[in-house]
């Protein structure tokens, strides 16, 4: 009996049919929406956490005199669109527009406003119905919006991971907004971050292991995963736990884990103790050289031959593979999302990736690597550009040869990128 093909489940974006937009990216779509004499409704489509709603925010706070009204779609009802009211002899009716609709008018008189329309799939469609003049036409009933009034919706994407409505599958609701797909990206969270001033431990331990920035894989196991929106309350729990020096404390432990996961809480909590038990991408990236190369090599239990400068792993059980596994998502993750200059960090990396087992070369360039890929947009550009230059490095090129020779599978990752 032959076994069923399995098919390929679509990207949540490839079934909006759009591309997807790195979070560093909205503030410039937000720009751009706002220029325009005739504004469109913007739609972002994202993961529970990512950090929809605070970019949006960021950019409100850019903007002098920036407002911004937040509706949640998951407790409204559409009497709280408008209502009907007759007149003084009840002989005929109008329909009265509501008192946030009269405010961010007001308030855009002065400067920008964004009618922020948060969880739009998970209200009820007749709600959804009620607002389809304000979208497109910009109006409710005969009361029209402000010309400074920028409408964006947000919502969680409607693949069944997720207990909301596919009110994409309307054609009237396609044809109102303007749907865009955004992934969390660790550059703009690391300003916001900053700019919020969040406990350092937090902005330090996130930058260092930048895997820990969003753990789909617990996410989807149903179990409390690291996010933007989650950093950020145990940013608060962080400071006032340490106002009451209770910041290595049991009990700060386990309200941690409650937000992040026991397995990231244990480590956060060590690294606050001694930053030391951490690789950061940036010791590859930036410091491999000097000082990094030497740090990997001491926590992994290696050893650096001084005349052929070879990094080797004398025992099996030196090579300590969650570290690896760590630190070559965080390279990955840094790459892709800040995309620093190649010309800076291409030796560091080509002598990295050299340096560790063909196991973790492997994996890093056919799972870490080629996910990113996956997101298509800037990153195959970035990852063709880099390609080239790390096989400008002889020990890179031969190690690549020697690996495509003896696993094809290669071809689906960073070698084969042209």
């Amino acid at each position: 009996m032959s076994k069923p093909e399995m098919t390929e489940v679509a990207a949540p974006w490839e079934q909006l049919g759009v591309t997807t937009l790195s979070m560093a990216s909205v503030p410039r779509a937000l720009d751009l929406l706002y220029s325009m004499d005739k504004k469109i409704t913007l739609c972002l489509v994202g993961d529970t956490g990512v950090g929809k709603t605070p970019i949006v925010h960021q950019w409100v706070k850019s903007k002098e005199n920036g407002f911004i009204y937040v509706l949640n779609f998951g407790h409204m009802t559409p009497e709280e669109i408008s209502m009907s009211m007759f007149n003084e002899n009840a002989t005929s009716y109008g329909f009265v527009p509501p008192e946030w609709f009269l405010e961010i008018n007001e308030k855009a008189k002065h400067g920008p406003v964004v009618f922020f329309m948060d969880e739009f799939n998970r209200g009820d469609k007749q709600l959804v119905n009620a607002l389809f003049t304000l979208c497109d036409e910009r109006r409710i009933h005969n009361h029209f919006l402000h010309p400074n009034v920028l409408l964006v919706a947000a919502m969680n994407p409607s693949n069944g991971s997720y207990l909301v409505n596919s009110v994409e599958r309307d054609h009237a609701i396609r044809k109102r907004l303007n749907f865009v797909f955004v992934m969390p990206d660790l550059a703009s969270w690391l300003l916001h971050a900053r700019q919020e001033e969040y406990f350092e431990g937090v902005i330090d331990f996130v930058k260092a292991m930048p895997a820990t920035f969003y753990d789909a894989a617990a996410r989807d196991a149903g179990k409390a995963f690291p996010c933007p929106s989650n950093w950020e309350k145990i940013s608060n729990l962080c400071k006032s736990a340490k106002k009451m020096n209770m910041l290595t404390d049991s009990e700060t432990l386990s309200l941690i884990s409650g937000q992040i996961g026991h397995a990231t809480a244990e480590i956060f909590m060590g690294y606050l103790q001694d930053s030391n038990t951490v690789i950061a991408a940036s010791a590859v990236l930036e410091e491999y050289h000097t000082t990094g190369r030497k740090r990997v090599a001491k926590l992994l239990g290696a050893d650096i031959d001084h005349k052929t400068n070879v990094m080797t792993f004398n025992r099996k059980d030196s090579t300590r593979p969650d570290v690896l596994a760590t630190l070559n998502e965080g390279i990955a993750m840094t790459l892709f999302s800040d995309k620093p200059d190649i010309t800076d960090i291409g030796e560091n990396l080509a002598q990295y990736l050299c340096d560790i087992p063909k196991e973790f070369f492997q994996t890093f360039l056919t799972g870490n690597v080629s996910k990113y890929l996956k997101q298509g947009g800037g990153n195959i550009e970035y990852m063709t550009k880099l390609n080239r230059k790390l096989n400008t490095f002889p020990r890179f090129a031969q190690k690549t040869k020697e690996m495509q020779e003896a696993n094809s599978a290669l071809s689906k990752g960073l070698s084969a990128t042209p």
